[in-house]
């Protein structure tokens, strides 16, 4: 082998670079805290989902009939999450809890009525 032969110079992976520096952020007093305008929460707005034709239930409210469950569950104002779409609230109404299927319609009816006008889930 001829001695005049170079080596090349790998760089090795598992060697930390070293870091890019970075300009320092600007901190935050207690004065300039003060200043900046206070803003209200926004109220949440819930969209009823459109009534589709022939449906007799509102929309939002589907029932329940299975030989252990009975009752209204009323669902609204979906929200994506990594697990795939789901409700913002959601309640069930049982037959058996609330007096029978009538009872039990009328309060699922009153609690969708509170939330699209509040925007908070009331208690069951």
């Amino acid at each position: 082998m001829p001695a005049t032969r170079r080596r090349t110079l790998r760089r090795a992976k598992n060697v930390r670079r070293p870091a890019k520096v970075r300009p320092a952020k600007k901190r935050r007093t207690a004065s300039s805290a003060r200043t900046k305008k206070f803003r209200a929460p926004k109220k949440l707005v819930v969209p009823l989902p459109r009534a589709r034709e022939g449906r007799r239930l509102p929309p939002g409210i589907c029932r329940l009939d299975y030989p252990r469950v009975r009752g209204y569950i009323v669902r609204l104002s979906y929200r994506r999450t990594r697990a795939g779409w789901k409700p913002r609230f959601k309640a069930y109404f049982g037959d058996t809890r609330h007096g029978g299927k009538a009872k039990a319609f009328a309060a699922a009816q009153a609690w969708l009525r509170a939330v699209t006008e509040t925007g908070k889930a009331p208690a069951v």
